[in-house]
């Protein structure tokens, strides 16, 4: 068995003990994005893929945020961009027994096992202040990335060419120690709550590689619906179909080998 096929078996795990928490609280959960795509097209892992991502609802993210580390057993823990040693804007749950080396950003470092976590919010129905709203966020979060940018954001990755120029800039001019990542993160998620989830007709997964694509109709998150992923049932997007077609148009179609690859560059160290 190969190394990405361990940490994916590691990572099931995780997903198993996120969702015995999330029942035990009571609160809503989604398979999105890359996870979604695999449980529709793989009944599980995209093959390539080094990661799990599950969306909640904000009211129920922040219920989880409070409360899900003391329901969770040895060695699962939660950790935000509050805490020390966490440079990410998702919350992630880790398996602290299993480390794990990422090098898609400019600095190697070691982590553990993990799966991303991410808060859903709501989005005004007119277009162009959703656009507005998002690029206020999107301001901030480039600033987020830029506190810990050799340590997070993927060089590997194809990007727009306003992107490769930050990056570049980054690269050259070290800034990190200029920002404070805590102050910015609790500014990020302050702009991501101005609108509810739960009263919004549109809403949004901020804390995304997709960007505008995020936006899209609540009906399509819907109560979720059981779907197949691995050796287990969890809870997915609604409307399924949909939810791809949107992120990723011909989403039963495979990519090309070149771009079959797991964006953490991510192996299990033992």
């Amino acid at each position: 068995m190969n190394k990405l096929s361990d940490l994916q078996k590691v990572q099931l795990d995780i997903l198993k003990e996120f969702i015995r928490v999330c029942n035990l609280l009571n609160l809503r959960y989604f398979l999105v994005e890359g996870s979604m795509l695999g449980a529709k097209r793989h009944n599980g892992f995209i093959p390539w893929d080094d990661d799990i991502d599950v969306a909640m609802p904000r009211k129920d993210y922040e219920i989880f945020l409070k409360k899900a580390n003391s329901k969770f057993c040895t060695p699962y823990h939660l950790t935000t961009y509050k805490d020390k040693e966490h440079y990410w804007m998702t919350a992630i749950l880790w398996n602290t027994d299993v480390k794990v080396q990422l090098s898609n950003a400019t600095e190697t470092i070691t982590k553990f096992a993990w799966i991303d976590i991410i808060p859903l919010d709501g989005m005004p129905d007119n277009s162009i202040l959703q656009k507005l709203h998002y690029t206020h966020f999107y301001l901030y979060r480039v600033l987020f990335q830029a506190s810990h940018f050799s340590k997070i954001v993927n060089v590997l990755r194809s990007r727009p060419w306003y992107e490769k120029i930050c990056i570049k800039l980054f690269q050259t001019i070290k800034l990190e120690n200029l920002f404070n990542s805590t102050k910015i993160g609790n500014r990020l998620h302050t702009i991501m709550q101005k609108y509810s989830y739960d009263s919004s007709n549109n809403v949004v997964s901020f804390i995304s590689d997709y960007k505008f694509k995020e936006i899209m109709p609540k009906d399509w998150y819907g109560q979720g619906k059981k779907i197949k992923f691995e050796t287990i049932q969890a809870n997915g997007v609604a409307n399924a179909d949909m939810y791809l077609k949107h992120l990723y148009n011909d989403y039963m179609v495979f990519p090309p080998i070149e771009k079959q690859k797991g964006k953490h560059s991510a192996i299990i160290l033992k």
